[in-house]
């Protein structure tokens, strides 16, 4: 499996001394998030969308793509697509959720429920940020990731 090669890469990495570890590729960290969906969901009180006998909320296909998380609000009950970039998001991201937004809507979203975004990078850049002033239903949350090396 190729996460799993990736992952023993980084281990043996962070064994050696003075290693510098570049930025993970996008789907090491899907598979990070994937590996805690619940603590990562339970901080924005989200659950997996879990309605389609065929798929659930991870890569969810669709004629137009796939994304990378579809999600449910826990209070809402609203759906929630959640895009995934490493490093920086671009203006070009909220092109893409928009367009995931809006086939969920035509789709999924039934009962008058709404549908919301979120962009999930390490960083923004100055123009996608002006254009998030124009879309109050996607938002842009911050990861991190870090390591930490025990005795």
């Amino acid at each position: 499996n190729e996460v799993k090669r990736m992952e023993r890469e980084v281990e043996e990495l962070l064994e050696r001394e003075g290693v510098l570890v570049r930025a993970p590729e996008e789907r090491f960290v899907q598979h990070l998030i994937e590996r805690n969906i619940d603590d990562v969901f339970s901080l924005l009180n989200l659950k997996l969308y879990d309605e389609d006998p065929e798929q659930v909320g991870i890569q969810y296909t669709t004629p137009i793509g796939r994304m990378d998380f579809l999600a449910i609000d826990k209070r809402t009950g609203d759906f929630v697509v959640i895009e995934l970039k490493v490093g920086r998001a671009t203006e070009s991201s909220i092109g893409q959720i928009l367009k995931y937004m809006g086939w969920v809507k035509a789709h999924l979203a039934k009962d008058n429920k709404n549908v919301r975004g979120i962009i999930l990078a390490e960083d923004l850049d100055e123009k996608a940020k002006y254009a998030l002033l124009m879309t109050p239903t996607v938002a842009f949350k911050r990861y991190k990731i870090s390591f930490q090396m025990v005795e």
